[in-house]
């Protein structure tokens, strides 16, 4: 899953940073803005000079503006850290499947012991839970025992020693409180997870709003680009044209012509002209570059968002690697408590009504059955409490679960957000990257405008000019030097 949402094909067929987003989600992106064929037809024709670098672009396996991966690692391992400051638990399992196999081992022997038959106890407290492979490891060593027990005793007799077992498990039960530590943490984790939740949907929210704005400045350093090339152009096209006449009246001159009135006046504006053409170009060049540098500067500032995008993604997937680290153990650990003591609280009950009739029987050694029968009774209903609350932890658990596995899905869709942001990021500011000015080369304007001196007889004369021509050759010696003397100034 990537980027959701509608698209516009007027912005696309106007905007490239646009473009490129809706050509990358349609050919990468699994097309989640639903582009139809037809209209991304449009789209690359319209873009057709561009696909070669946005094709470059997307396979471009080192992504220049991707998080750090020491920066990711770190936030990865903080919102590890999170997970245990939060719960105040270092995320070991602290032998909590030791436990669980012993007491279910304990539970199966004492059912061995008091009736003999391991299937009928499990099948009547629900069979199915055994299942579970802990379950039945431990089932099995504490059938083994229980049998090598009741081999050694008349199976009359079995309370004698199901009946302290029952005791011992469930008050161990109570003492120990076994995957307690564990069933806190997970509930703890409950509002970390919703928590997490909302900050990877604001970090959605977040490079949308990003990818928008990116977008409107790659636009708007183009469109800025573009009216400067128009504007220089125009301001060429002026230029050419006094250019020419310029030309056309210094060819006058070359040729011994006399220049009008108009031509000379003409002549003498046109310099200034090309001049003040030619510094406007270069002003317009100056600020376009200053303004469109500034533009990327402030798109190029953007990364620190998608970054911290990004880190919000890590800081997640720590927090639910240290969910899982042991969220699955604990339920399956609760699961497995709750029939090791089921198996004891019954294996105790059976217990205390054989030690109870033994203790009726009426014999004159019977009385002390009733203290096995206490034991019996005492360890039942430790464990029957046991079961219960272990099934209920087991269920509560699997809430953190269910909660952990969505806030995973998310930050995965979220990570595939950024992933296709941060390249239409790249594409954004390659685009500024790429915008080119058209200057003009061909702009050579005379320092100043040439003089074009007096005859003799009045009238204008060919000036001397910096172009190599001279006046005429006829008068006094005086005159010839001093127009000798033209040849050497600028026009």
């Amino acid at each position: 899953m990537a980027i959701q949402g509608n698209y516009n094909l007027d912005n696309a067929l106007y905007s490239q940073a646009y473009a490129y987003k809706c050509w990358y989600n349609y050919n990468y992106g699994g097309n989640t803005l639903g582009i139809s064929a037809n209209d991304m037809g449009k789209i690359t024709q319209t873009w057709n000079g561009e696909l070669n670098n946005w094709q470059a672009t997307a396979m471009d396996d080192e992504n220049a503006y991707e998080i750090e991966d020491d920066d990711y690692s770190m936030a990865l391992d903080e919102g590890y850290k999170v997970g245990q400051d939060k719960t105040g638990y270092d995320g070991g399992k602290n032998g909590m499947g030791v436990r669980s196999g012993l007491d279910i081992a304990s539970g199966a022997a004492g059912a061995v012991v008091s009736s003999g038959a391991l299937n009928s106890v499990v099948g009547s407290i629900g069979g199915n839970l055994v299942k579970n492979s802990a379950c039945k490891a431990g089932a099995e060593l504490g059938a083994k025992a229980g049998a090598k027990a009741t081999s050694k005793s008349a199976n009359s007799g079995s309370w004698i020693i199901a009946a302290p077992l029952a005791l011992a498990t469930g008050t161990a039960y109570l003492a120990k409180k076994p995957n307690k530590e564990q069933k806190e943490a997970c509930d703890a984790l409950q509002s970390e997870m919703t928590n997490s939740q909302a900050a990877l949907d604001a970090a959605q929210s977040d490079m949308s709003t990003y990818n928008d704005e990116v977008i409107a400045l790659s636009d708007e350093a183009a469109v800025y680009n573009e009216d400067a090339n128009e504007q220089i152009e125009e301001n060429k096209s002026e230029f050419d044209v006094y250019k020419a006449t310029y030309d056309a009246l210094m060819e006058k001159v070359k040729s011994g012509e006399t220049l009008s009135e108009d031509e000379k006046s003409l002549l003498k504006e046109l310099v200034p002209i090309m001049q003040e053409l030619g510094v406007t170009i270069n002003e317009t060049s100056e600020e376009t570059t200053d303004t469109t540098s500034e533009i990327y500067d402030e798109m190029d500032s953007y990364v620190e968002g998608y970054d911290n995008a990004a880190a919000t993604v890590a800081e997640v997937q720590g927090l639910t690697d240290f969910a899982e680290s042991f969220d699955e153990a604990t339920k399956t650990n609760c699961t497995v408590e709750a029939v090791a003591q089921s198996l004891n609280s019954a294996s105790g009950a059976t217990a205390a009504t054989k030690a109870g009739i033994f203790a009726n029987s009426g014999g004159i050694f019977t009385a002390w059955a009733w203290a096995f029968a206490g034991m019996g009774a005492a360890g039942a209903a430790m464990s029957a409490t046991g079961a219960g609350q272990q099934s209920k932890w087991a269920g509560e658990v699997g809430n953190e679960i269910d909660m952990r596995k969505t806030t995973q899905d998310l930050g995965n869709t979220t990570s595939e957000i950024y992933d296709e942001s941060i390249d239409g990021y790249e594409g954004s500011l390659s685009t500024v990257e790429d915008l080119e000015l058209l200057i003009p080369e061909d702009m050579e304007v005379p320092e100043e405008a040439p003089t074009v001196p007096e005859g003799e007889d009045g009238e204008e004369k060919p000036a001397a000019t910096g172009f190599g021509l001279s006046g005429s050759n006829t008068g006094d010696s005086s005159k010839k030097d001093e127009k000798d003397k033209d040849k050497d100034k600028p026009i």
